[in-house]
């Protein structure tokens, strides 16, 4: 464990899932992004969740949802190529976030390829549970070189995955300017 403001022990790793502990994600993260910045490597953060999770957990049972928070973490993490470059938490309860370099030119539909892993995991749960009614709700946010700030671009990725409505067919949103802003005008 490592000290962290005021002394306080920042935890390594998430207890449930085993990925970095979210305070950790952060701390490494950022010396990533910072450093990032001068390389012009890019790269993406990706913020997930579970749609209804509440009610897999009441139908289920919490020791059941929480095995479905671990085969996701268990899952993503094997799909990863290059996993000493990535970084993966689980901030809490059952939304996740992700960190990686990403080749625009080697695979340009980012949302693409997050759409098609979440579709295969939640296949692979419907096997188990052919019932199951859940959906993956993905935001992801380039990381720029001008910006060296991982909350925000933490804040960034998660307001893309809140705009994803529950009817909407398409379950991952990259994060654009004029969307949020339509979307805080339309709530006020």
């Amino acid at each position: 464990m490592n000290g962290g403001k005021d002394g306080l022990q920042i935890p390594e790793y998430d207890y449930l899932t085993g990925l970095l502990s979210f305070g950790k994600f952060r701390e490494t993260v950022e010396r990533i992004i910072v450093s990032q910045a001068a390389s012009g490597e890019s790269s993406i953060m990706v913020c997930s969740d579970f749609e209804n999770f509440e009610e897999y957990n009441l139908q289920y049972g919490y020791a059941a949802g929480d095995q479905l928070l671990k085969d996701f973490a268990d899952y993503i993490i094997g799909t990863m190529r290059e996993k000493n470059r990535v970084y993966f938490t689980r901030a809490v309860a059952d939304q996740f976030i992700l960190y990686m370099p990403y080749d625009w030119e080697r695979t340009p539909d980012a949302a693409a390829r997050v759409q098609k892993l979440n579709e295969i995991f939640l296949e692979q749960q419907r096997k188990l549970r052919p019932d199951v009614r859940l959906r993956i709700r993905t935001g992801i946010c380039p990381v720029t070189p001008d910006c060296t700030n991982p909350s925000r671009i933490i804040d960034r990725a998660n307001r893309a995955r809140k705009m994803v409505a529950s009817d909407d067919a398409e379950t991952v949103v990259f994060y654009r300017e004029e969307d949020i802003a339509e979307d805080q005008a339309l709530q006020e």
